[in-house]
């Protein structure tokens, strides 16, 4: 594979084809609130690429296999020389009549960015593009480099033809920063608007928190950004250190509105647009308990179930605006008094605080065990402070109740992609709310209000974290209230963990110790529940509804008894009684051949 595929130009037909020779008129770099759009939805296809397993071809090995990692996931952010290499390299484009990584001057367009970098292109003819539009052109690619991918492990016989390359840098592990630029003009003719999109992707660490305005663009056509709203529209982070958190969980429409929404809400939009991503109020769905939502009660369903946000963020339902075609333009919110921009960002230092301890590589339970000690370290329990019942209060006061630590652990977990439950339920004493967290399929309780100690710089505990339902409730305290059907929640928790190396810890856990300690479960069965076997392994269900497979231990296993027979060089003999006769192997035993005599044999055997 020559690496010349893996730098290609893409030109994309929006509509009808037209030759870039014809006069152009109105010439000018447009960004509007698109650009943070496009960088989202980057980093959505980055995620993507991490949860679905798919390999990263690393950049400059010339499109094979060697050195390449699964797609780390990492979001990119905004290099500021990037943004500018965009701009440039988009008009020099324009100004060259065509797409081309061969600048004017004939030098390449590879690391011009930074120690290195590649560039990816995109054209539109007949439309005023968007980079949002460029970006799903080169996410268009995605099957094509799937395809090469299963060529280069030979899977498959020959390589697609197709072009992978723009795919391919969007998801490189080597890049921490990109850039986009788009400019726009308008010929003579009856096509309209023509459009090319530049974008660098790098490892320039000049990181800018915000896309810098562009003072010389006056018509700014094609903008699908956020016009209503001058509070900070568009950027992922703001002058108050205010920054995106959430993430699509998949390419849908659905999940990136919800992501759209719950990120506007922590800059405080008081109209999110949403008109890019063309939904529907059918469209907008989500149900709770017995109920299936749509539009406005799903919207607000999902910002009041969502940990962080909560009730506290916003009051009353959303309203909608609508577009021509009759789906969803803006979402208006009204705000609750105390979310204000001061508050948001004590949230989200607590929150960087607390997420900076996840490494990439990390395994579920590091997760799990390093925002336990975090929270049980720096949350102290108080009832005389403001949300102290809410995440928001543990994150940004470092002060909360049981209820306040148990959305605060449910939030950090579902940004790291670990499943809990929140917990309500009375103990002995008084009211009480835990995490039920779920790890390999089982579920174990972690409650971090009393694994909390005392003082300022308090010691970390694990006396109630990743428990069975017996271990936790040892002592009795917490009762067996939760497990009321009416409460729903997981019960039959009987398996264990083996090797709890971190029961003596007293602060938060290090890497090296976890990664030294590879968690170990153990599984309890109904001993009435028989073993599958086959000739390499044993497996059955454990109390949790887990598949438990394991290697024989021996022939015979003493765990599932299976007994593999060993071949025989058989040594074969005649034998015979008063009705039959036959062969049988005088080594094992084994018999072939049987038959019932003839009138002849049976007289002879008499």
């Amino acid at each position: 594979m020559k690496k010349k595929r893996f730098l290609t130009a893409i030109a994309v037909a929006c509509s009808l084809v037209l030759s870039l020779a014809s006069p152009k008129v109105a010439s000018a770099v447009f960004i509007g609130d698109e650009a943070q759009d496009a960088l989202n939805r980057i980093n959505a296809i980055r995620l993507e690429a991490k949860n679905e397993g798919i390999l990263a071809l690393k950049w400059n090995n010339d499109g094979q296999l060697a050195d390449s990692q699964i797609a780390s996931g990492e979001a990119l952010r905004w290099s500021q020389s990037a943004i500018e290499t965009a701009k440039v390299r988009a008009e020099e484009c324009e100004k060259q009549g065509k797409i081309s990584h061969t600048r004017p001057d004939g030098t390449t367009a590879v690391n011009i960015v930074g120690t290195y970098s590649l560039e990816n292109l995109a054209q539109a003819w007949g439309q005023k593009q968007t980079m949002l539009a460029a970006v799903e052109s080169w996410y268009s690619e995605k099957k094509a480099y799937l395809h090469h991918l299963r060529y280069l492990k030979g899977e498959e016989s020959s390589d697609t033809t197709e072009q992978w390359g723009h795919y391919s840098t969007m998801i490189a592990n080597e890049f921490t920063g990109v850039g986009l630029g788009t400019v726009y003009y308008k010929g003579t003719t009856q096509y309209g608007y023509e459009s090319i999109t530049a974008g660098e992707f790098t490892n320039a660490s000049d990181y800018t928190e915000k896309y810098p305005e562009d003072a010389g663009n006056t018509e700014n056509p094609g903008n699908t950004g956020n016009s209503g709203n001058t509070q900070n529209p568009g950027n992922t982070e703001n002058e108050d250190g205010i920054h995106d958190i959430f993430t699509a969980k998949d390419t849908s429409k659905l999940e990136i509105f919800k992501a759209r929404i719950l990120n506007r809400l922590l800059y405080q939009d008081k109209t999110i647009d949403v008109s890019d991503i063309d939904i529907s109020e059918k469209e907008i769905v989500y149900t709770t308990g017995k109920y299936n939502l749509t539009g406005r009660s799903a919207v607000r369903q999902i910002v009041r179930d969502n940990p962080l946000h909560s009730t506290i963020s916003t009051v009353d339902f959303p309203e909608f605006t609508y577009k021509a075609n009759g789906n969803v333009e803006t979402v208006k919110f009204t705000y609750h008094p105390v979310w204000t921009k001061a508050f948001v960002k004590q949230v989200l230092a607590g929150y960087d605080d607390a997420m900076s301890l996840i490494k990439e590589g990390d395994s579920d339970f590091a997760k799990i065990l390093k925002l336990h000690d975090w929270i049980v370290k720096n949350v102290s329990y108080g009832m005389k402070v403001n949300n102290a019942d809410f995440a928001v209060g543990a994150l940004a006061n470092k002060r909360a109740v049981c209820a306040g630590y148990a959305q605060c652990y449910q939030f950090l977990l579902s940004q790291t992609g670990v499943d809990s439950i929140y917990i309500a339920a009375n103990t002995k004493k008084e009211a009480h709310a835990w995490n039920l967290v779920k790890y390999e399929g089982h579920w174990f309780h972690v409650d971090c209000t009393w694994d909390r100690g005392v003082g300022t710089n308090p010691t970390v505990k694990h006396n109630y974290f990743m428990k069975s339902d017996d271990e936790f409730n040892e002592d009795g305290a917490h009762t067996e209230d939760w497990k009321a059907p009416e409460k729903n929640y997981p019960q039959g928790n009987d398996c264990t963990i083996i090797n709890k190396f971190y029961a003596g810890n007293t602060d938060i856990a290090q890497d090296e110790q976890i990664q030294e300690n590879p968690i170990k479960i153990k599984h309890e069965y109904d001993t009435s529940q028989p073993y599958h076997t086959s000739k390499t392994e044993h497996w059955r269900v454990c109390k949790a509804g887990v598949e438990i497979r394991e290697p024989h231990d021996g022939n015979p296993c003493s765990i599932c008894h299976y007994e593999q027979k060993t071949e025989c060089d058989h040594k074969w003999s005649v034998k015979k009684d008063a009705q039959k006769h036959w062969e049988e192997c005088e080594v094992c035993h084994e018999k072939r051949n049987e038959e019932s005599h003839s009138w002849a044999q049976k007289k002879e055997a008499q």
